[in-house]
């Protein structure tokens, strides 16, 4: 266990923070499409929407949404397997 944390720990200094503004980047853009298109099928905001369409949006686009941001998390961390099994 204690091997394992360590592991974690290279890891982490060796791409931790350029996995995070990766994350913040790619969110950006996600949430700047992903929150109108809530707002306008929200019932309490629109009136006119049902629960059922919004629940259904809900799902289908927040699993859209979250293929990019698990490719970063994906992606960084094989990297910095790669960059420490290089030291």
């Amino acid at each position: 266990m204690l091997k394992t944390m360590r592991r974690s720990k290279q890891l982490s200094k060796k791409n931790g923070w350029s996995i995070l503004i990766s994350l913040i980047l790619v969110s950006i853009p996600i949430y700047t499409i992903y929150l109108p298109i809530m707002f306008n099928f929200y019932p309490m905001y629109n009136p006119s929407a049902s629960f059922f369409t919004f629940s259904i949006l809900q799902i289908i686009v927040g699993y859209i949404c979250m293929i990019p941001l698990y490719s970063v998390l994906f992606y960084g961390y094989q990297e910095s397997k790669v960059l420490t099994s290089k030291e």
